[in-house]
């Protein structure tokens, strides 16, 4: 079975995000449903952008109750996506031990 892909048009008011496929299978492959939800929250933002991380907007966005919220996050620190930084995080696409 084949399946035919169509996307609209990419502008300003309707812009795509680029992702490392490499990384997304990876993330695919090895967080659960709620953890790769906000891996796709933040891979959404561009290289270099810091983002306000609002959690009642992330669980918007991703659809996630406040508990699996809090549990994708520590998911995402535990396998290294994440990073504390103290006053903050660093997210990364792959896991920082295998940058």
């Amino acid at each position: 079975m084949e399946v035919s892909i169509n996307k609209t048009e990419s502008d300003q008011s309707n812009p795509y995000c680029i992702v490392n496929i490499a990384a997304n299978r990876e993330a695919l492959e090895t967080l659960t449903k709620s953890a790769y939800c906000l891996y796709m929250y933040f891979m959404q933002n561009q290289d270099g952008f810091t983002l306000k991380l609002r959690r009642t907007h992330a669980m918007n966005v991703t659809n996630l109750s406040k508990s699996s919220y809090h549990r994708a996050m520590a998911e995402l620190i535990e396998k290294g996506y994440l990073i504390d930084c103290g006053d903050g995080y660093e997210f990364y696409e792959a896991p920082e031990e295998e940058l």
